[in-house]
């Protein structure tokens, strides 16, 4: 709700008073599980058997009110009144966990289109993963519910997370440059495939963003062996049409040792047959990755398949020095089912005023 609160102040009450809330009140915005887009479930009017009258109220998050560009105070409008590189929203992977399990039921029963009905629960229990973004701005996948003990409120993921946005001086961006699966494809169903990335920095004992078969939240289905799927047809799209994967902050300040950073890549392809039932049965590919960036006296980037930096005399004695093109470095990520290249964009963030 305190997203919600956010928004109409600053699409609504600032513009009232002939003032753009970004100029000298607000700097930057982190929302942890916001209905943003609305919640699906609100197609519900009348639930008078739980002694509930839910009409009025949930027409409030009618997905259609928050996507008409009529409507001043809607989600799709809101790069009219704020930058969005200066919102961060945090959405919520694991429905299993949410304590109300009747909305995690009405998540699944009311699925998005083309989320093929009963087969997805994409959501944090109660708020749909792709409600809870706002189109064009930075996002983030934790591995929490809505509510509840480990939730997205009390994580400590979600604190890093923000803390890395609000404060990091540096923005990073994961894009895949081609891929290719090398087995699959069941002969007598459907094949579709699933790809997902986890970011984790050294150090630290959580992730910065989370993609995985139980957090449902994979790119795909894709049906072609290099992920050429129209993009406008998956649904779980990238996340722009650059085959972004993550953009994510980090704060070099925080470097452990003070000269490099080191964060974890975790990739995965599986495959599930879509006659069948379930996410992602077969799991084509899984590897961890270590990136090291030098920070001084020049930026340098190597990788790692483990962490040989940490205990060896010379800590590049096992990687590969990652190739700068253009204004990112690229990699190859390769193993018995599957290969493909990527691309790792760092960009200084100015500060604001």
């Amino acid at each position: 709700m305190g997203g919600l609160v956010v928004r109409e102040a600053i699409q609504r009450a600032f513009p009232k008073r002939g003032e753009k809330a970004a100029d000298n009140a607000i700097n930057k915005v982190v929302t942890l599980g916001t209905p943003h887009k609305g919640v699906t479930f609100q197609v519900v009017r009348e639930l008078s058997w739980l002694n509930i009258e839910a009409e009025d109220e949930l027409e409030h998050f009618n997905p259609q009110n928050q996507a008409d560009p009529r409507n001043d105070a809607a989600a799709v409008n809101f790069h009219k009144y704020f930058p969005l590189e200066r919102l961060l929203t945090v959405v919520g992977t694991n429905y299993r966990a949410y304590a109300n399990q009747m909305a995690s039921s009405l998540n699944r029963l009311f699925s998005i289109s083309g989320e093929f009905g009963l087969n997805y629960n994409r959501s944090d229990g109660l708020v749909k993963q792709v409600c809870a973004q706002i189109d064009g701005a930075p996002r983030t996948f934790l591995h929490k519910s809505h509510g509840g003990f480990d939730s997205l409120l009390t994580a400590r993921e979600s604190f890093e997370v923000a803390t890395r946005f609000l404060f990091g001086d540096t923005r990073v961006r994961l894009r895949q440059v081609s891929a290719q699966i090398k087995r699959g494809f069941d002969l007598f169903g459907k094949s579709e495939f699933f790809f997902g990335v986890s970011v984790k920095p050294r150090g630290v004992d959580f992730e910065l963003f989370h993609q995985s078969k139980d957090a449902e939240n994979c790119y795909g289905p894709f049906r072609t062996p290099d992920f050429s799927d129209d993009p406008g047809k998956l649904s779980f799209p990238w996340g722009d049409r650059n085959y972004l994967i993550w953009e994510g902050f980090l704060n070099t300040g925080l470097s452990v040792t003070g000269t490099d950073m080191v964060m974890r890549l975790d990739f995965y392809v599986g495959e599930r047959d879509l006659y069948g039932v379930g996410f992602s049965d077969n799991v084509v590919f899984y590897k961890q990755y270590y990136i090291r960036a030098i920070l001084q006296p020049s930026l340098q980037l190597h990788l790692y398949t483990g962490e040989e930096f940490a205990n060896k005399a010379d800590p590049f004695e096992d990687s590969t020095p990652m190739q700068k093109v253009g204004s990112g470095w690229e990699f190859e990520v390769s193993g018995t089912g599957f290969v493909g290249r990527y691309r790792l964009e760092l960009e200084k963030i100015r500060e604001e005023a």
